[in-house]
């Protein structure tokens, strides 16, 4: 049995969303799937000089136990049993990671409440627990409601009436809450949550070991081709069973909120607040296929581009050889420590291309989602951070991706997505399609680009990195408040999706002419006159505008 060398890491509302996705992979010859791919060494062993490449999703969801961590001012690393330990009283910063053991009462959170499989005509299948796996943890810990920290839990394993995958019948569930240099005083607030799914057939052998941590998020043991390990057993990946989808559903603490980028399609998300004051978290959706990139290669010939990034990093990932924090010339170290999905991983990814020829090492079927966090959000703008509510889903199989929500480029007034992955399968027969969906509440979108709440509509475009416009098959809508947009079967050339938002200008208000009102003519007033007229001793007075007085009459 290989094991792999140490392993140092530099380190009530309700929303319900539903995406309809199209298979991940479009080519008439689909590829191969090989859940058992796991990496080896550099081509040659025992010298230093060798760098490798490992993207692969999943890695880092499952791998490591519960822990807590405390790290004191001057950087040093001590296991704790709470906060309240003696031992880790000097310090307000933590690393930790926490799982979530399954619900065993109606008052317990932060635990799975239940798993389930989903057949094509839509009905359910309960999952049964078979147990926790393992049953604890050397490093697990007690929490603090306080602070909003989950105690160290276990993950654990499942089974399904009549549903059996290649390897058996056992599913391996991995939710976890993890945070690292977390100061105690803002709670939850910089913790993300990670769940993995996985149908897995267990392997027993004396020399297998419990992985411990270093504190630093690294391993002192594990086996790269173990989902997880305990005393003397190996829980290998299998592919999952076609046609049929799973759910989780989750009671926490405290309401998920930010965003959620995940390996998996046809997702429905659905967040509701209980009357005791938990958040239920259900998550339903069928698996994806990833490709996996990986490769070896002496230093010197490695592109002299890719050379100037990586000296330009500190040495770390998984050390096959030399000391840890020795020089690149030193050490053949796998560089598989790229659990963040950003700017620097895709950049990365895209130096390393041409060493891995273009074609994935291997494919696997996954499941899985993760939140980005309220503490990520926070660097994408009001928009996104203003509400402490979730605010997106984004899924697609691209081997890298930024996992952040999409960039708003105002040149241009879309938002922005990159995603990349080779474009072959391991073969270099079959040509590797994406898909890629977003689903992002309305508000959010109107508030990206100043809108009004009147209905907006948007284009999709694909733009490979030559700039050159690709087909794809996309479909927009806006239902109950969320915008679904879905753009499928693109090429991958390191493509930015281009999402422009349009909404119609206000059509203006007519307004009629008012009838005239007819203007009264004024008449000049007449000014009258009186005079007084004498006949004899008789008088009278006339008053006329021309007075005149009568027959016999005389003017006096």
């Amino acid at each position: 049995m290989k094991s792999r060398k140490s392993k140092f890491l530099s380190a009530f509302v309700a929303v319900f969303l539903f995406l309809t996705l199209v298979p991940a992979f479009s080519s008439a010859v689909e590829p191969v799937t090989d859940e058992s791919f796991a990496p080896s060494g550099p081509p040659v062993s025992g010298v230093g000089g060798y760098t490798g490449i490992h993207f692969e999703d999943g890695l880092h969801i499952s791998r490591g136990p519960s822990f807590l961590g405390a790290i004191s001012p001057l950087g040093a690393y001590t296991d704790c049993e709470s906060l309240q330990d003696p031992k880790c009283s000097d310090t307000f910063y933590y690393n930790w990671r926490a799982y979530l053991s399954p619900c065993v009462t109606a008052t317990d959170f932060d635990c799975v409440e239940s798993l389930s499989a989903i057949k094509e005509d839509g009905s359910k299948i309960a999952g049964v627990l078979s147990r926790k796996f393992p049953t604890s943890f050397k490093t697990s810990y007690k929490g603090s409601t306080t602070v909003n920290l989950p105690s160290g839990g276990e993950p654990s394993l499942w089974h399904f009436d009549g549903i059996t995958h290649s390897g058996g019948t056992e599913f391996f569930l991995a939710p976890n809450y993890d945070s690292y240099n977390w100061y105690v005083k803002s709670g939850s607030e910089q913790t993300r949550l990670q769940v993995a799914l996985f149908p897995i057939n267990i392997v027993y052998d004396p020399g297998y070991k419990q992985a411990i941590t270093n504190g630093a998020g690294g391993l002192l043991y594990s086996d790269s081709k173990c989902v997880f390990t305990d005393e003397g057993a190996c829980l290998r990946r299998n592919a999952f069973p076609a046609n049929i989808g799973y759910e989780v559903k989750l009671r926490l603490k405290t309401p998920v909120n930010g965003w959620i980028h995940a390996r998996m399609q046809s997702p429905s998300v659905s967040m509701i607040k209980n009357a005791d004051g938990n958040t239920e978290l259900t998550i339903s959706a069928s698996p994806v296929l990833v490709p996996v990139a990986y490769a070896w290669a002496k230093n010197t010939d490695l592109p002299a581009n890719l050379n100037q990034f990586l000296d330009s990093k500190s040495v770390g990932g998984s050390f096959y050889f030399g000391p840890v924090g020795g020089s690149r010339n030193q050490v053949a170290v796998l560089r598989d420590a790229n659990s963040e999905y950003n700017e620097e991983s895709f950049k990365e990814f895209s130096l390393w291309q041409s060493v891995i020829n273009d074609k994935a090492a291997a494919i696997k079927s996954t499941w899985s989602f993760r939140t980005l966090g309220g503490y990520a959000v926070k660097n994408t703008g009001t928009c996104f951070s203003k509400n402490k509510e979730l605010s997106g889903i984004v899924t697609t199989n691209a081997t890298v991706y930024i996992s952040s929500p999409p960039t708003f480029n105002p040149t241009d007034q879309t938002l922005d997505y990159k995603v990349a992955s080779p474009h072959f399968d391991k073969t270099g027969a079959v040509e590797l399609k994406g898909n890629y969906d977003l689903a992002i509440r309305s508000d959010v979108a109107r508030c990206l680009y100043g809108y009004t709440n009147a209905p907006v509509s948007a284009t999709i475009s694909v733009v490979s990195a030559d700039g050159t416009n690709q087909i794809a098959t996309t479909v927009v809508n806006e239902k109950n408040g969320w915008l679904y947009l879905s753009a499928n079967n693109f090429g991958y050339s390191a493509p930015t999706l281009k999402v422009k938002l349009i909404q119609d200008a206000p059509t203006p208000v007519v307004t009629p002419t008012p009838t005239p009102t007819p203007t009264a003519t004024i008449k000049p007033v007449s000014i009258q006159k009186m005079i007084v007229c004498v006949k004899g001793k008789t008088t009278k007075k006339v008053k006329a505008i021309s007075p005149k007085c009568p027959s016999g009459y005389k003017k006096k």
